[in-house]
């Protein structure tokens, strides 16, 4: 049985203890929180037996083994160093950071550390995004040309100005999704010899990008677009096309439902099939079963044999969000 402490009382912390506390491995322990009367709630909802009021508390806890960071992107890092070095294993909501001086710090602990560590990029564990790679690891569509991938939502009277912006809040689904992608058809070397350009919007009171376009390059025969935005709401887009099909994901692979997922393959030379995807549960669910797994076998999260994402995934995807955030502050998007 793994005992789980959650530090943050968000939504998002939410939504991660109702599925610690649907599998059967699991023990939701303790819970931190800033304020009293959000700690009180968020602990009674869950009947959670303990409650901090201070994260390092929590942290030191011997009563919990397990540490989900649900705080602010600015502060991961932070509470990430603090978990491992008590001994904890961490599963840290995305972004992993907002800056590669803080990843440098994270991977320079990990690397002194025994424990496991795994990026919150949840969607990757769901059944739909492994029917998606499967399904393109057949070859039976020839091979990929281009991936188009949008995540705009308006969330923006809900952000932490110190969260870094959009590229850290919802670019990082679409961007990563294209490296989980292209790594998983051609090997991670590919990432390496990514040619990336952008252009974005920047909030002038915060700093931050608010919208945000990258092309990514990688030969001549594969390319991506990438687009995330902060102050509208569209639809997710996810496009794959291939030399025989166009692949269009039906159902919103960044937030898989818990049941029936949907994509549709429509071939060049005329036919379409669509292909239904069952699962038990929400990508958080999945995630969660993966992290214990990953935690009773005790592989190093650095092991390039496991599951996307393994920590050199989130370095190299935090090394493309941070050079995407300097191309949009450097060029504008376009005034509409």
């Amino acid at each position: 049985m793994q005992r789980w402490g959650i530090l943050g009382t968000s939504f998002i912390s939410e939504t991660v203890a109702e599925q610690i506390i649907a599998n059967p491995d699991s023990q939701l322990q303790a819970v931190a929180g800033r304020t009293e009367q959000t700690l009180d709630q968020f602990a009674e909802k869950f009947s959670v037996p303990k409650r901090f009021i201070d994260y390092q508390a929590l942290i030191e806890d011997e009563s919990v083994d397990i540490i989900y960071i649900g705080l602010p992107n600015h502060v991961h890092h932070q509470y990430l160093i603090k978990a491992l070095a008590a001994g904890k294993h961490v599963l840290c909501e995305k972004s992993l950071s907002v800056d590669m001086h803080k990843t440098e710090q994270i991977m320079q602990a990990v690397k002194e550390s025994k424990q496991s560590v795994i990026e919150g990029l949840m969607y990757a564990h769901h059944p739909l995004t492994k029917a998606l790679i499967s399904l393109l690891q057949s070859r039976r569509l020839g091979e990929v040309t281009h991936i188009n991938a949008q995540y705009c939502v308006d969330i923006a009277q809900f952000v932490n100005a110190q969260g870094g912006g959009v590229i850290f809040d919802l670019g990082c689904y679409p961007l990563s999704t294209v490296q989980l992608i292209v790594q998983q058809l051609y090997g991670a070397k590919i990432t390496d010899s990514a040619v990336i350009t952008g252009q974005g919007k920047v909030d002038d009171q915060t700093g931050n990008v608010i919208e945000a376009q990258a092309q990514l390059s990688f030969s001549d025969s594969l390319t991506a677009s990438v687009k995330a935005a902060e102050h509208y709401d569209d639809e997710p887009l996810l496009v794959i096309e291939t030399e025989l099909a166009v692949v269009t994901l039906k159902s919103n692979l960044w937030m898989p439902a818990n049941g029936e997922n949907h994509l549709s393959v429509a071939f060049k030379a005329g036919d379409i099939e669509t292909i239904k995807i069952n699962s038990l549960g929400d990508a958080f669910y999945y995630q969660t079963e993966q992290f214990i797994e990953l935690v009773e076998t005790r592989k190093s999260t650095s092991d390039p044999s496991l599951p996307y994402p393994t920590l050199q995934d989130s370095y190299r995807l935090m090394q493309w969000l941070t050079q995407w955030e300097k191309l949009c502050k450097a060029n504008p998007l376009p005034e509409k």
